[in-house]
């Protein structure tokens, strides 16, 4: 090999630690959440070609995350990645196609994307796929196999299949049987991510095997995200217990009528609306019930959960 070949064959392969060390950066800012450092390291990496970067990249597009909201462009950078065979990519796009976002509707193409996705092992597919026949689409499932994807791609780690898998087995939704200790697993899982939704799913679930203590341990933990749900589960539980200052902290976030320290987990918005009159129809008679010092007690402690809650919902915003 003559020095110019050498000398370019240096020049690729820096340039190609350079693009991994790229992609790495913005991993490491996407777990930090910060993802307009996240978007910066990814774009560089991915118009250097790096499929994995056109991914987080187009991910970053989809979900508005460091940078406006723009499903059209998640989907060009999901195409850049599919041509260098990036399953993921094709389970993100599969689903813009299949509902027409930033791209026009092509069910054929969808479903030939998530196919190969699930077929090739991507987590993303797996639980995409699933998710279209959960939802009722005619994706060619059936219930056993749409939750067979779920739990595939839970065991690669993705936190939505996870839940899915956790609800089900607490629900008797797999097979009609509820299985509780095995719902726990899944839900830790999930819950451990994060995940809110599974959080008060495991609350419910602990609080069925071991009781109210572990349970309220992790409705708070949901509560604290913004779940109305879990909110309102404190509420009754904590009422029901020696800890009457939370409860009645609960029932002053709860009575806000704007519900501006909730978000929709789980109940629609007239069911949240009828927790805030609820709350605060209770309220008053608390007051009564309740020493001066527990009523102030909760008030103080309404104050602190509720500045935890607005940052929480801010995080999720950004």
């Amino acid at each position: 090999m003559n020095r110019s070949h050498a000398r370019h064959a240096l020049a690729l392969l820096l340039a190609a630690v350079a693009t991994e060390a790229g992609t790495e950066e913005g991993l490491a800012a996407l777990k930090e959440k910060d993802y307009r450092k996240a978007k910066e390291e990814f774009t560089v990496a991915a118009e250097s070609g790096d499929a994995d970067a056109q991914f987080q990249l187009g991910d970053l597009f989809l979900k508005g995350r460091g940078v406006e909201k723009n499903p059209r462009m998640a989907a060009q950078w999901y195409e850049k990645a599919i041509a260098q065979d990036n399953k993921d990519a094709g389970g993100r796009l599969g689903v813009l196609l299949w509902e027409g976002t930033g791209v026009s509707k092509n069910r054929k193409r969808a479903l030939d994307l998530l196919r190969d996705g699930v077929a090739s092992g991507s987590a993303v597919a797996q639980y995409e796929l699933g998710l279209l026949d959960f939802r009722g689409e005619k994706v060619g499932l059936d219930q056993g196999e749409c939750y067979e994807l779920f739990r595939k791609a839970g065991e690669q780690g993705h936190a939505d299949a996870q839940a899915k898998v956790g609800d089900a087995l607490l629900h008797g939704r797999i097979g009609g049987k509820e299985s509780p200790e095995e719902a726990e697993e899944w839900l830790r899982k999930a819950a451990l991510q994060g995940h809110v939704e599974a959080m008060r799913d495991l609350g419910r679930c602990v609080t069925k095997l071991r009781g109210r203590r572990e349970g309220v341990e992790w409705y708070r933990k949901a509560a604290l995200c913004g779940d109305s749900a879990s909110q309102m589960a404190l509420c009754s539980t904590l009422l029901a217990s020696p800890e009457k200052s939370e409860a009645y902290a609960w029932y002053v976030i709860m009575s806000d009528p704007d519900n501006s320290l909730a978000e929709p987990f789980g109940p629609h918005e007239r069911l949240r609306k009828k927790q805030a009159a609820h709350a605060k129809e209770m309220l008053p008679k608390l007051a009564e019930k309740l020493d001066a010092r527990t009523v102030q007690a909760g008030k103080a402690l309404a104050k602190q959960y509720g500045e935890t809650i607005r940052a929480a919902m801010k995080e999720r915003e950004a």
